[in-house]
């Protein structure tokens, strides 16, 4: 599609995406290890209330069990998007 827009506007003369398969690699699917068992969950939190690395660090691993989010969105999270009055 992205092809057929530049033709359209004059981006480029032809589509060139029926040459591509076969081009790229298909991407290697990587599964991360997950607690599927409600009784792991315990272990994993009294893990994190024993960590002794840095205590913001500390804090973060506390905040994502219960906020369940991805680490990266965690740690690009801006103070603007906490609404301390809202919560409960």
């Amino acid at each position: 599609m992205i092809f057929r827009y530049a033709v359209a506007c004059g981006y480029t003369k032809r589509d060139s995406a029926p040459d591509l398969p076969g081009t790229l690699k298909p991407m290697q699917r990587t599964h991360r290890a997950a607690l599927t068992k409600p009784a792991e969950v315990g272990g994993l939190l009294r893990a994190i209330g024993s960590f002794s690395g840095s205590f913001t660090v500390k804090c973060a691993l506390r905040l994502l069990p219960l906020v369940f989010t991805r680490p990266g969105e965690l740690r690009a999270t801006e103070w603007g998007e906490i609404d301390s009055d809202a919560a409960q």
